[in-house]
């Protein structure tokens, strides 16, 4: 007797197992984009829509929930505890949220699943500044923090402001010393840049190669670990230039809390699969991103990460709540 319920018991979760190995999606998917309709990241999410979509085998809509930081739209998905059947983009954000009080939920409030991409900020100067490199700028902020101003959009908290004050942070130079102004829009910091307005933009590489390459403004720093490639091979990082700094706006992907185990596997093998597609590789080399694919467990140690380097930075310029 005890011989058979062990073999029962036995059999039973080799069945729960194999069960769980064998999960996939049921119904149609929902890809929530922390954004409103027609911003990179919602064009990024078309993208994984368009390869990932497969009417009879994958069904997937995308849903734009925009507001509070990408907030409102993790609030949305965290409805669906437990769901393999809800998605939505992550962003910068979901780390710095309940830090400057956009939104109170954290991310260790939801399940990451993929860590895609990076997309390195870009410091720029107009072609007549005097300003030779970003070398030249610390030095000058270093003899007077309140000399030069930074222009970036579309507003507090966000990639391009952090990278202002995680490369100044790493200078030695107190974050909130220097004038930061905020943008409604790109165009607008651009504008500024170039009317002679601000001293330096803070920008996402296709602005700022756009305009280099147009003869406007010159390319003096890139917040990447290294140098990139293409457009960008002669712009120096800041590492280079004998300050430590490195900084991304990234996008990866969460669900909800509570998937199991399963779940997450299933999502993290489709997309491993959709970032090795020629769809894929053309989307980010056409915005000049980053492919570093993670999958679930280094994407949590990645934005545990973030948040404890993020930190001393918001902190400094005065956004913590």
């Amino acid at each position: 007797m005890r011989l058979r319920a062990v073999l029962v018991l036995c059999a039973a979760l080799c069945s729960n197992a194999f069960a769980q190995e064998a999960w996939r999606p049921s119904r149609t998917v929902e890809v929530i984009v922390p954004t409103s309709a027609g911003g990179g990241t919602d064009e990024t999410a078309r993208v994984i829509h368009a390869i990932l979509n497969n009417p009879g085998t994958l069904d997937a809509v995308v849903l734009n929930r925009g507001g509070a930081g990408g907030g409102i739209a993790y609030a949305y998905m965290n409805r669906f505890e437990r769901s393999g059947h809800h998605l939505s983009l992550s962003t910068l954000n979901l780390v710095t949220n309940s830090m400057t009080g956009q939104h109170a939920l954290a991310y260790t409030e939801v399940t990451p699943i993929a860590h895609l991409f990076s997309e390195y900020p870009v410091f720029v100067v107009r072609t007549e500044s005097t300003i030779r490199d970003g070398r030249d700028l610390i030095s000058r902020l270093k003899a007077n923090p309140a000399s030069h101003n930074f222009a970036f959009s579309p507003g507090l908290g966000g990639a391009l402001h952090l990278a202002t004050g995680v490369a100044l942070k790493a200078a030695g130079i107190d974050p909130s010393r220097p004038t930061l102004v905020v943008y409604q829009s790109v165009g607008e910091a651009m504008a500024a840049v170039l009317g002679g307005h601000i001293d330096v933009g803070v920008m996402n590489p296709p602005v700022a190669i756009a305009q280099s390459q147009a003869g406007k403004v010159r390319m003096i720093a890139v917040g990447s670990p290294k140098r990139l490639p293409g457009a960008l091979s002669k712009v120096p990082t800041w590492k280079e230039q004998g300050v430590d700094a490195v900084s991304a706006s990234w996008r990866g992907v969460i669900g909800p809390k509570g998937m199991t185990e399963a779940q997450v596997a299933f999502w993290e093998k489709a997309l491993e699969e959709m970032t090795r597609t020629d769809a894929w590789k053309r989307h980010l080399e056409q915005n000049v991103r980053e492919n570093e694919f993670m999958g679930s467990r280094s994407t949590r140690q990645y934005y545990a990460k973030q948040a404890a380097e993020l930190k001393t930075v918001i902190d400094s310029l005065g956004l913590a709540k």
